[in-house]
């Protein structure tokens, strides 16, 4: 991740982020966009792996719930999700 993206706000200034429900991840994103993005991309994978006694596991948008410094810092890990 280039340290450039740090700089990206969402135009409501809002920090956002991607939720796991399932596991209950929470990850960091840039922009709505992205997040938006990475949860098609990983809804996409969760469902070419899942069946049907597999536990239910599915990625979807929200305001991050943490601080600003938190966001920041979750964001410099977070990896791509490519679609």
């Amino acid at each position: 991740m280039k340290l450039q993206r740090l700089s990206i706000w969402d135009r409501d200034n809002k920090l956002w982020a991607v939720h796991m429900q399932g596991p209950d991840d929470v990850h960091a994103c840039e922009s709505r966009e992205v997040a938006e993005a990475t949860a098609n991309a990983l809804n996409k994978m969760i469902g070419h792996v899942s069946s049907p006694i597999s536990p239910i596991c599915r990625a979807t948008v929200i305001e991050w719930p943490y601080t600003k410094e938190e966001w920041l810092k979750e964001l410099q890990n977070m990896p791509e999700v490519q679609g």
